[in-house]
């Protein structure tokens, strides 16, 4: 009952070894197993033994004799039925140990796949990257895929773009990898990285049955997709490589690779100037397309652009035009702007999104002592003439420390309380309210201040306890030599030196638990502090903010610094608001961290992404950009919109020569390998795995089982 090698032998050296030669008698992966068969005796022997003797008894007449019983009959019915059943156990558990199963004839060709002279076990790489959905690559990426699936003794199939996006692990069942190749969807948007897909196929051949392996990369082949990096991979000792390409000779893509918009705007109803680039990353010359701006779903302007003399590829990228438009927002709020080109067959770069938000001017409230004589000793001058003079992106607003109504507190986007040394504890109180609400505060003391009571009043906002008294160094300046790079307020400035500024009086503090120091002094002591409290935000400067005590407001650092600080602590910092595929979007989570849910992100489908609150820090990074369009971002009452765009890299067609790519990956073509015992294993195994006959069996044995419990019972009791 074992397959038969000799007749597989036979067709060792033909072009086809079909699987009708085998008959159809079944076979088994492990035979001695059946030696289990010989366990059939031990219910033949107990029922032998167990069985009643006839005792003959002489009687003279059998007028005195009663019938049998039917009862007794039935007796020895069930008896036979039992013997029958659990012989029947012994040997369905044997046969399934065994593992069996049977050649299949012609109609059975299907399961096992074709098996040629040279058995082969091999992967398959198909190219799902953006630059994929070009006319119709993708089919006839999945055709060619078939068409060598269908010859293969085993095959995997693998499909990938910037990573690995499917598997179907080695098989010889030909229908189970066609159905895999249906069941592909579309090219996505991502870019083209071949490297992860070369590592998953030379591991996964490493588990094939066969001696000959090989790869099969089925791809446009585009230029930035072998990088640099990938020229260290090597297959191992071998696999034989083979690039399949499926690219035209002449392609024609016109693509929108970048926009120049404002971000973020604070005067409405003043003309803005878009710009626009198209790229002609085709073959063939295109005179001229039509490039559209549409802003909040209706277009807003639309121009024809000649693009004679612009068609040719040099150096393998496309030659651009810019393309201006000018516009004027009236309202404020979130615009979302898009600029097309015409129809071409890769129509995913022929759209780029951009956002722009028209903001109204931060409102910031001045709290300062009333000032007295020079007014360069007004605690609130130097603030004010930083700000005044800028481009209206602030409202400022000063009030001294009597004027203050708290009633108005909450009208405000930041408030500055600069030297003030007293202040009524209902409008303490107030303030306290206003940052825990998400209000945000600047506290700045200098010589008008004492320690104590400041401590009584800002006890619960202030991110440091202020020591008794100050630290005059009247001589003896101090340098800030320490600051936070990374954090908003720093990370836009870049480079700071800030060895020119020279502090004489500071306050000595000792920071709270939760508070973290921005900024120091070269000995160490904190100059900037901020801490989050509530939904607001409170930062410390520990010397003055005008001349006092530090020469800081002279120079050229102060009004960036103020600028970054105010937008920082009105959530006004400037924000990233356009992406690639693929780019991680940080979302700021501070808001929400009160509720169980911290964030909502909608990509441009409708799919919405939960941002739980638990774990992690006030800054999470969305991973799953995978289509371009707009991005929404909910976090408690806030709403933000982002776009997101194609790789400008898969919109250049520009092929690199297939054969240069097998050169990278591979020392030399191995020869092929005859091996019959491997490709008898192979059947024997991928035969017995797909018809599972065992399982069968061993539901039959459970099926007898029970029934030889019910019938015992009945039998016995």
């Amino acid at each position: 009952m074992n397959f038969n090698v000799h007749r597989f032998q036979r067709f060792q050296r033909g072009t086809i070894l079909n699987t009708e030669h085998f008959g159809n008698h079944m076979s088994f992966l492990s035979p001695w197993f059946l030696a289990g068969l010989l366990g059939i005796g031990i219910p033949i022997a107990i029922h032998l033994i167990r069985r009643e003797k006839t005792v003959k008894i002489p009687f003279s007449t059998v007028r005195f004799l009663r019938k049998v019983p039917r009862q007794f009959l039935t007796h020895r019915f069930r008896q036979w039925m039992l013997l029958s059943m659990r012989v029947c156990i012994v040997a369905f558990l044997a046969l399934a140990f065994a593992r069996p199963w049977i050649p299949q004839n012609a109609s059975g060709q299907k399961a096992f796949g074709w098996i040629g002279p040279s058995p082969e076990s091999a992967v398959i790489l198909i190219d799902r990257s953006m630059s994929m959905g070009y006319g119709d690559y993708f089919r006839r990426a999945k055709d060619k895929a078939a068409e060598i699936s269908g010859r293969l003794s085993e095959a995997a199939i693998v499909s990938f773009s910037e990573g690995v996006d499917g598997v179907k692990e080695l098989t010889m069942d030909r229908s189970e990898r066609q159905s895999f190749l249906d069941a592909l969807d579309s090219p996505g948007y991502d870019s083209t990285q071949y490297l992860p897909a070369l590592r998953l196929a030379d591991q996964m051949l490493e588990t094939a049955h066969f001696p000959n392996k090989a790869v099969y990369l089925i791809s446009d082949f585009q230029h930035h997709a072998f990088e640099a990096r990938n020229r260290r991979f090597r297959f191992r000792p071998g696999v034989r490589f083979e690039s399949i390409p499926i690219a035209d000779q002449e392609t024609t893509n016109l693509a929108v690779t970048h926009v120049k918009a404002p971000q973020r705007l604070i005067r409405e109803r003043e003309d803005h100037i878009i710009r626009a680039r198209v790229q002609n990353f085709g073959t063939r010359p295109v005179s001229e397309t039509r490039v559209t701006l549409a802003i909040d779903g209706k277009t807003a302007a639309a121009k024809r652009v000649d693009l004679t003399g612009r068609s040719e590829v040099a150096a393998g990228a496309g030659t651009a035009v810019e393309v201006e438009f000018p516009v004027t927002f009236k309202d404020r709020g979130m615009h979302l702007g898009v600029i097309s080109v015409g129809e071409d067959p890769l129509s995913a770069d022929n759209h780029y999104y951009f956002a722009v938000n028209v903001l109204p001017p931060v409102k910031v409230l001045c709290i300062a002592p009333a000032a007295a004589g020079n007014g360069y000793e007004d605690d609130g001058y130097w603030f004010r003439l930083a700000l005044e003079n800028s481009d209206s992106s602030f409202e400022i607003a000063t009030a001294s420390p009597e004027q203050l109504d708290p009633a108005q507190v909450d009208a405000y986007d930041a408030i500055f309380l600069l030297n003030v040394g007293k202040l009524e504890q209902t409008r303490a109180d107030a303030l306290n309210a206003y940052v825990q609400k998400g209000g945000n505060l600047m506290l700045a003391p200098a010589d008008r201040v004492d320690g104590e009571i400041f401590n009584r009043l800002f006890a619960e906002l202030s991110p440091a306890v202020l020591e008794p008294k100050p630290v005059r160094t009247d001589r003896n300046f101090l340098k800030v030599t320490g600051y936070r790079d990374r954090h908003p307020i720093f990370r836009p400035i870049g480079t700071i030196d800030l060895t020119s500024t020279r502090i004489r009086g500071y306050w000595p503090v000792t920071p709270a638990e939760d508070s973290r120091v921005l900024m120091e002094l070269e000995n160490g002591a904190p100059v900037l502090l901020e801490k989050e409290i509530g939904a607001g935000r409170v930062m410390l400067f520990t010397s003055s903010l005008d001349t006092k005590w530090n020469n800081f407001a002279l120079q050229p650092l102060y009004l960036p610094f103020l600028h970054e600080a105010l937008g920082y602590l009105a959530r006004r910092e400037n924000k990233k608001s356009a992406y690639r595929i693929g780019e991680s979007i940080p979302i700021d989570v501070s808001a929400g961290k009160q509720a169980a849910v911290a964030a909502h992100m909608i990509d441009p489908r409708g799919n919405k992404a939960l941002i739980p609150s638990e774990g992690g820090g006030p800054v999470h990074y969305f991973t799953g950009t995978r289509m371009p369009g707009f991005y929404t971002i909910r976090t408690g009452r806030d709403k933000e919109q982002v776009a997101v765009n194609t790789p400008v890299p898969e919109s250049n067609l520009t092929p690199v020569d297939p054969d240069s790519v097998r050169q990278r990956v591979i020392d030399s073509d191995p020869k092929p390998v005859h091996a019959a015992e491997a490709q008898s294993a192979a059947i024997k195994a991928q035969a017995e795995k797909s018809q599972r006959l065992w399982w069968w069996l061993l539901l039959m044995v459970f099926i007898l089982a029970l029934g030889e419990t019910l019938v015992a019972n009945r039998t016995y009791r």
